[in-house]
């Protein structure tokens, strides 16, 4: 008889299918842990402690930025120091002269007298009755009286007139020029003192001050100052001032104007001794470039007058407020 074939069992077939799908699934898994057991040995041990991001986490694609201090620009250097182009002299609070000057021959002497306060003011004409140009200083001895310095308009040589008339008419006085401070300005590197001319302290004076016969201060173009006792025998040492662009006497001693001075927007008074004081402020919007050349102060009777830029203005304390 034939022999009948065996049937296959549906339901074995199934369970192997079931084994061989765990069994691999196993392998898998096992693999992939085996995987990232090799992964994490080669890499740094993390903490296992992880503290949560703040808001100051900066991203790592941007590096972090460290403060640095703020630098302040530096200062303002001074304007550096000329001649001044305006004279002012006072006898009191009340009655002054001034005048504007330059270079000779061309600076006509034109100055001008006031009798209140600096309300008005009176314009004279002493070139053209004396020949006198580019006055350099002025003399105040009462309201009618007054002597000034400048030079000839024929050779620049220096040269004296006085007026006794309040400024009607000025007349030449050689003789006056020996026993007077003054600076001659064909050659700075001299001071004339009573009696003799001597070499000054430095190479270019740009403004003398004389306070008696033998007591004067001189500004040099390097914005020095020195100041004699003995008539110009022996100088002080030199007191740096920087910005310093005039200089005036006063009954006990002397006045330094300066410009770019830190804390004074303006013109900035200041009292000479070993150095510098700073006595007074007059505020000015004016550039301090501009106020070179253009500042003239006078202190008589106590009064403070300083003419400055469009400013004229009066101080009875130093210049600590003005009038």
């Amino acid at each position: 008889a034939p022999k009948q074939k065996k049937r296959s069992d549906p339901r074995g077939q199934i369970r192997k299918r079931r084994t061989f799908v765990g069994a691999l699934g196993l392998l898998l898994v096992l693999d992939a842990v085996l995987v990232h057991l090799a992964l994490d040995a080669g890499s740094p041990r993390r903490s296992e402690a992880v503290s949560a991001p703040t808001s100051d986490v900066v991203p790592s694609s941007y590096p972090a930025q460290v403060p640095t201090e703020t630098e302040s620009p530096p200062p303002a250097q001074p304007p550096a120091a000329s001649v001044p182009t305006r004279i002012i002299s006072a006898l009191d609070g009340i009655t002054a002269w001034r005048a504007t000057t330059g270079v000779c021959p061309d600076a006509l002497a034109l100055p001008e007298l006031t009798t209140d306060s600096g309300a008005t003011f009176t314009p004279t004409n002493a070139t053209i009755s004396s020949d006198v140009v580019a006055l350099q200083s002025i003399a105040v001895d009462d309201e009618d009286v007054a002597t000034m310095i400048g030079q000839s308009s024929d050779d620049c040589s220096p040269m004296l007139v006085r007026t006794f008339v309040g400024g009607l008419n000025y007349e030449e006085f050689a003789p006056g020029l020996v026993d007077v401070w003054y600076l001659n300005p064909l050659n700075r590197a001299e001071v004339h003192r009573p009696d003799s001319t001597v070499a000054a302290p430095c190479a270019n004076v740009v403004a003398l001050a004389a306070q008696d016969l033998v007591s004067a201060a001189v500004l040099c173009d390097d914005q020095t100052v020195f100041t004699t006792a003995d008539g110009a025998v022996t100088w002080s040492s030199p007191v740096v001032a920087p910005g310093a662009i005039n200089i005036a006497s006063t009954s006990e001693g002397f006045v330094v104007a300066t410009v770019a001075a830190e804390g004074c927007a303006g013109v900035q008074l200041a009292r000479l001794a070993e150095a510098l004081t700073p006595s007074g402020c007059l505020p000015i919007d004016t550039e301090p470039e501009a106020l070179v050349g253009n500042v003239a102060l006078s202190i008589a009777d106590g009064v403070l007058w300083l003419w400055a830029g469009d400013s004229l203005v009066r101080s009875s304390d130093g210049g600590m407020t003005w009038l």
